[in-house]
């Protein structure tokens, strides 16, 4: 038996007016068992996913009321993420540090139940009957900057190489 465990992460941002006299809002999400809170977030986990709510406001109150989890923040303009995931409440302690710096969503895939890559994984196969590729290089799963160079025309096709710059 196979479970399918779908990741979400939303940020949130309320916009309030500026003659607004409160820019107070609570956000909630469904208890899914043994709740956590701690600062800026509370979550509810259950056999490996949680549901939770991170501030990126001024966090006023976390609650658990009515079957939800819930947050209360006040500060014009909230913001906060709302996440459906696998992991723990331990998975937010690991990125409490990028998310209190704002740095959480320059990563390639912002997450907090899977690995946060900051590096983009590329596989390139070329093969062309129409353009002149000189080299047959390989190279290691790995890290490469790749300079692609058009060298000539030979028997009008474009001729190219691929080589790896350091």
């Amino acid at each position: 038996m196979f479970a399918r465990v779908f990741a979400y992460v939303i940020l949130v941002s309320l916009l309030t007016p500026a003659a607004a006299f409160s820019h107070e809002v609570t956000v909630g999400v469904p208890s899914l068992g043994s709740e956590y809170s701690k600062g800026d977030y509370i979550v509810s986990e259950s056999g490996g996913v949680m549901a939770g709510i991170f501030s990126r406001g001024v966090t006023k109150d976390t609650t658990v009321s009515g079957g939800y989890v819930q947050l209360t923040e006040d500060a014009p303009g909230n913001k906060f993420y709302v996440l459906l995931t696998r992991g723990t409440h331990a998975n937010i302690d690991e990125r409490l540090n990028y998310l209190k710096d704002n740095s959480f969503e320059s990563f390639y895939s912002p997450s907090f139940g899977f690995e946060l890559k900051t590096v983009k994984h590329v596989l390139i196969k070329a093969v062309y009957d129409d353009i002149d590729i000189l080299g047959s290089e390989r190279l290691r799963p790995g890290n490469y900057y790749l300079t692609i160079r058009y060298e000539r025309l030979v028997g009008g096709m474009p001729q190219i190489s691929v080589s790896r710059s350091d």
